[in-house]
């Protein structure tokens, strides 16, 4: 019974997670300057590596976001967010943990700042994203029951 309750529920999440890396990776592609000012503040890259993740990063969230939302590749979707938003919930913690009042950059220019709601807010995106790793769908194990049949001649 609680099994259609926790996919439910899963399935908010990688709706939420795929508009929120979608809608990120496109206003970050239109503004690499001022997100490769945002990871600079966060003090945890060198400057040049931070400019590279400020190119690389936005495409990836944006086709992580796409592919999460119409379910195309969603095992490999799911898992390139899970860890994603790991990295978020890490460098947003950092940040609060070191005292920085910066922008969280989640949004581009006008971002809310860090905050304990912030982190908390990725955090649940997160561990939404990291139970589908750890109790996989009723498709993904009837997939797997099927190819274990299917590899022992069954």
């Amino acid at each position: 019974m609680l099994r259609p309750a926790v996919e439910y529920f899963q399935n908010i999440v990688k709706f939420f997670a795929g508009m929120t890396l979608a809608w990120s990776g496109w206003v970050h592609e239109m503004n690499p300057y001022y997100f490769a000012s945002v990871i600079d503040k966060y003090e945890l890259l060198p400057r040049s590596f931070g400019v590279t993740v400020a190119v690389g990063l936005p495409a990836l969230q944006l086709v992580t976001g796409i592919l999460l939302l119409f379910g195309s590749y969603a095992e490999a979707a799911s898992l390139v967010a899970t860890f994603l938003f790991g990295v978020f919930v890490f460098v947003q913690s950092f940040a609060l943990a070191t005292g920085k009042s910066i922008s969280c950059g989640c949004f581009g220019v006008g971002s809310h700042d860090v905050s304990y709601l912030s982190v908390s807010a990725v955090a649940v995106m997160f561990l939404g994203l990291l139970s589908q790793q750890l109790l996989p769908s009723r498709e993904s194990r009837s997939r797997n029951l099927a190819d274990v049949s299917a590899s022992s001649g069954g």
